[in-house]
């Protein structure tokens, strides 16, 4: 409600006014003696009037001002409903980009760890094929030098087979030494050295000179040094698990079932009764972790891994790094018994376990005393001795 409609409620209308001004008129006209009275009357009756209009209007403008107050109210009630609404959505979709950020930071940090975890890995299968290169090109040059060495030692014997009958195996013994000594250190396995030394040692024991035990003595003492050092046969470990990844290779997915046990023949029918309730209603603990059955993917993840750790393992053997071979034979039994309930794995397992007991690099005994010993009796015969170059 305006104030000029307050106004014209306020203001008294000209025909009430005229009708109060003619009251008295007309009195006085009827009667003139009571003309005081009614002047009194009519004074004191326009007071009176003017106070009820005026109470009138003020109460009409009271209640005209109380409901214009009610839509302000509402509308300042729905402004401030809005603007709470908008901050809460306004703080909401801020804590969410935060949380973005941190999930976003977090990522990229494992991205980063990663990416440098791979490039170490690949660093290190670099090294690894680098040394195998070097070792292939060192087992190469050892085998000429070998076939070089019994080319001369045939010529040589060929030269010296006129002589007595006796320095021909003294000959061969010595070359015998030469070679184990050779292959020691080209193979770092005691088993060939042993062999080759014992082949010496047989052909020394054909000849009945005293002269002779001497030699044969130092033999025995290089051959006990060579079987009291715990060596690996890096040739046979190789090939071993090489069959062990084609086996692997070879394996084919096929879940087995799981089937429920057999019910004992000679029950009772309460004991029956009692497993084929066992059989129905299963219990299962929540508080242990449940594996879940494997999967055609999961068996091929499996298996490209664990012929990467048997590759990895073959590597280390040649480059004869004894912890990186430990470590790799460790990750290898690990991830192998994660499929011993599909497959038998107890056969691959010990072999793992054989392995492992495996020095790659031990400390060799020095095998000079035989060979200068032979050298040194031959050197003291009667016809001179030519010497062979290794």
């Amino acid at each position: 409600m305006t104030e000029h409609e307050q106004d014209k409620l306020q203001t008294p209308s000209p025909a009430k006014a005229a009708d109060t001004t003619r009251a008295p008129t007309q009195d006085s006209s009827g009667e003139k003696a009571s003309v005081g009275g009614a002047k009194n009357t009519g004074q004191s009756a326009q007071p009176a009037g003017a106070e009820k209009a005026s109470n009138a209007g003020g109460s009409v403008a009271g209640k005209a001002e109380h409901p214009a107050r009610r839509p302000a109210l509402r509308r300042l009630a729905w402004l401030l409903l809005v603007t709470a609404v908008v901050a809460a959505v306004a703080a909401a979709g801020f804590s969410f980009w935060q949380i973005n950020q941190r999930a976003i930071a977090a990522f990229g940090l494992q991205q980063q760890s990663l990416e440098t975890r791979l490039e170490e890995s690949q660093r290190q299968i670099a090294q690894l094929q680098v040394g195998n290169q070097e070792s292939s090109a060192a087992w190469q040059q050892a085998v000429s030098k070998l076939e070089t060495l019994v080319i001369d030692s045939a010529q040589r014997l060929n030269r010296v087979a006129n002589r007595n009958e006796n320095r021909w195996p003294l000959e061969e013994a010595l070359t015998l030494t030469r070679l184990a000594q050779q292959r020691l250190q080209l193979d770092a396995s005691a088993l060939v050295a042993t062999g080759l030394l014992r082949s010496a040692d047989e052909i020394l024991s054909t000849l009945d000179q005293a002269a002779v035990l001497p030699l044969r003595r130092q033999l025995a003492i290089d051959l006990l040094a060579l079987d009291s050092v715990a060596s690996a046969d890096v040739n046979g470990l190789y090939f071993a698990l090489d069959a062990l990844a084609g086996q692997i290779k070879a394996l084919s997915w096929v879940p087995k079932p799981s089937l429920p046990k057999a019910l004992p023949v000679n029950d009772t029918p309460l004991t029956g009764f009692w497993h084929s309730l066992k059989q129905i209603v299963v219990i299962q603990r929540l508080d242990v972790p449940m594996q879940a059955p494997a999967l055609m993917n999961d068996f091929e993840r499996w298996r490209q891994h664990q012929l990467l750790l048997i590759d990895q393992s073959q590597l280390a053997l040649l480059a004869r790094n004894q912890d990186l071979f430990d470590v790799a034979l460790s990750q290898t039994r690990d991830v192998l018994a994660q499929m011993a309930s599909q497959f038998p794995t107890e056969v691959w397992q010990q072999q793992l376990t054989a392995m492992q007991t495996a020095v790659l690099n031990p400390q060799w005994p020095d095998l000079q005393g035989s060979r200068a010993a032979i050298e040194m009796y031959l050197s003291e015969q009667t016809a001179p001795v030519v010497e062979v170059t290794q």
